[in-house]
């Protein structure tokens, strides 16, 4: 069985659910392209400043992410996601998880 590579994309639930981790695929590890492993490095460090809610630098993170692959819906996403919460921040020990309250 080969082994894949993969990058976690966030972390939902619903309402009382443990959360779930969703990732996408990138290819079979040694397969997947450098630009692909130098994103994805980038990525974990723009989640792990969200997560932290340390917004000014997760932005900035996401915003040459974005600029790096324009076609990613995800970086946009969480770009939009940002600045929800810099105007209603949520509670201090928030886990970075989104919850879901209705099917």
């Amino acid at each position: 069985m080969a082994l894949s590579s993969a990058k976690s994309i966030g972390c939902v639930s619903r309402a009382r659910d443990q959360p779930v981790t969703i990732y996408e695929p990138l290819g079979l590890v040694g397969e997947v392209p450098d630009e692909t492993t130098g994103q994805l490095k980038l990525w974990q460090h723009a989640l792990r400043l969200y997560r932290a809610q340390e917004w000014d630098q997760a932005e900035l993170q996401l915003y040459n992410l974005s600029r790096q692959a324009p076609e990613s819906r995800l970086y946009q996403l969480y770009l939009e996601r940002l600045a929800i919460w810099r105007k209603n921040p949520p509670s201090t020990d928030w886990d970075g998880v989104t919850t879901f309250e209705t099917k």
